[in-house]
């Protein structure tokens, strides 16, 4: 059983190494867009955000209706 348990938190470890390495990677992708100008005004893309919230609420609320 500890065999098992030590085995376990090896995978854990390496699990969470790699998603590390991940997350490591796309900040590292994110910084070189952004030096390279390749960015989105934040305000834009909420304001994107609300008006699919909106549609899809207002497709909601019709297919009620519908019923």
């Amino acid at each position: 059983m500890l065999d098992q348990r030590d085995a376990c938190g090896g995978l854990r470890q390496r699990v969470r190494e790699r998603r590390l390495a991940e997350l490591k990677a796309k900040i590292q992708e994110g910084i070189e867009a952004s030096e390279r100008g390749e960015v989105v005004d934040g305000e834009e893309v909420f304001a994107e955000i609300e008006e699919d919230i909106r549609r899809a609420e207002a497709q909601m609320q019709e297919a009620e209706a519908a019923k």
